[in-house]
């Protein structure tokens, strides 16, 4: 299940589905709580133990782990969602659903394109790889903690941060 307000998470669920697996994307607006509800990780493991299989894969970040100014609650957001993915994880393990998280760090997007470039210079210097990092690479985790390769992999939050949160 893919939740974003973005149309295009449709295009993501089509790719999934011509590679086999089986997606569903939902139209999701974090302000809305009747969305979020819909979301929610409860109703999906609901329909995955039913089945008796499944994997959900959460997004956390960097930050979970390290700080940085003017983001405590983005932080413990992610902190909460990587304790959320451990817990469920152990829970969910023995009914063959899986549970995991990807955890960016600095990724090339709008948003980090759109920051002044000492800001940018900043960022990248800060990376063990020496760049940031793509959307690609860190849809590629997800996929992978998604589909049966992860079969063994279970309450694990994935750093998707070129080496950052290693220092």
């Amino acid at each position: 299940m893919i939740g974003d307000v973005d149309p295009r998470a449709a295009d993501v669920v089509s790719e999934i589905e011509g590679a086999g697996g089986r997606a569903l994307s939902v139209r999701c607006d974090v302000t809305d709580e009747e969305s979020v509800a819909a979301l929610s990780m409860k109703h999906a493991l609901r329909h995955m133990d039913a089945q008796g299989s499944g994997a959900v894969v959460a997004v956390s970040s960097i930050l979970r782990l390290v700080g940085q100014t003017n983001s405590a609650p983005y932080s413990a957001a992610k902190a909460g969602v990587a304790n959320l993915v451990r817990s469920a994880g152990l829970e969910y393990a023995p009914t063959g659903i899986r549970i995991n998280a990807d955890a960016p760090g600095y990724v090339e997007t709008p948003l980090t394109a759109g920051l002044d470039e000492s800001v940018r210079s900043q960022m990248t210097a800060r990376q063990p790889i020496g760049r940031l990092g793509t959307p690609e690479e860190v849809a590629e985790v997800i996929c992978f903690l998604a589909s049966d390769a992860a079969s063994f992999v279970t309450g694990a939050v994935w750093s998707v941060d070129g080496g950052y949160v290693a220092q």
